[in-house]
């Protein structure tokens, strides 16, 4: 999806849809780090059992 949305914004006509394109790349990326982040803990939690 992110890299559909770069391909598009280089070839976007005008400044309101690569405005558009930027959004939704702000979304999405917004949305994989919180994601990694959620994961990131789940894995810290999951090494503190299993190391104790």
């Amino acid at each position: 999806m992110i890299t559909a949305r770069l391909n598009k914004l280089t070839t976007a006509k005008n400044k309101q849809e690569r405005e558009e394109l930027k959004d939704e790349l702000n979304e999405l990326i917004f949305h994989l780090y919180s994601r990694y982040k959620a994961s990131q803990q789940k894995i810290d939690e999951m090494r503190s059992i299993i190391n104790n």
